[in-house]
């Protein structure tokens, strides 16, 4: 990642993406366990980490079938573009072969692999090798869309569910909360805000809770 992909940061421009810690800690646990779910804070960079996982599955790895599910198509279509932009910016020797290759679906001739980028409503039966669900405690029916979703990744697939928190009795809530007592598979992975070298200097979090109340600041 550091050497090869580019991602656009909003004050310098095009950067190479350089992991932090938490990242980092985010892609192990990815490979060592079939369902995870994250509890992460605002802009960490949690969503671009794995969608760029993802691209790494299927450059390198073959018959990679990926499916990542955002809360609405504007933001199916941001997760597209990043991966279209560090397809744009790789050396020319680690480019792919594109059969397809717009902000919705991607596919990769040489591995045999396709990342979609779809909104829930848009979501269809077929069998993935990984399952992304981004930003789960906002999206509306998520239990219901789970139970359309679950049969997926019958075959032997994986799941990712990523989200920040939006308060108790969502699917999201409900799940990670079950999880934590090992009532069902997933894999917790939590991401304080500390983490990020650019929240924890000390008036990060005077200057948010100032501006945006207790409530919101949690």
């Amino acid at each position: 990642a550091s050497r090869w992909i580019k991602i656009t940061h909003p004050k310098h421009g095009l950067v190479p993406f350089v992991m932090y810690d938490y990242q980092e800690r985010m892609v192990n646990a990815y490979n060592l366990h079939r369902f995870n779910i994250i509890s992460k804070f605002r802009q960490g960079g949690a969503t671009t980490t794995t969608v760029l996982w993802c691209l790494w599955r299927c450059l390198l790895k073959l018959d990679q079938k990926i499916l990542v599910v955002s809360i609405g198509d504007r933001e199916a279509t941001g997760a597209g573009k990043m991966v279209r932009n560090a397809l744009d910016n790789l050396p020319d020797w680690l480019m792919p072969e594109m059969s397809k290759n717009n902000d919705h679906e991607k596919e990769f001739s040489d591995t045999n692999g396709s990342i979609l980028f779809q909104s829930p409503k848009s979501v269809r039966s077929m069998s993935l090798t990984y399952l992304v669900v981004d930003e789960a405690a906002f999206i509306f029916n998520m239990d219901v869309l789970w139970a359309a979703m679950m049969p997926t990744l019958a075959t032997g697939g994986n799941c990712v569910v990523i989200s920040t928190v939006n308060g108790i009795g969502n699917w999201y809530e409900e799940t990670y909360h079950r999880a934590l007592e090992k009532k069902n598979e997933f894999n917790v992975i939590d991401i304080d805000y500390t983490e990020h070298p650019d929240y924890k200097k000390p008036n990060f979090k005077k200057e948010m809770r100032a501006n945006l109340g207790e409530k919101k600041w949690l």
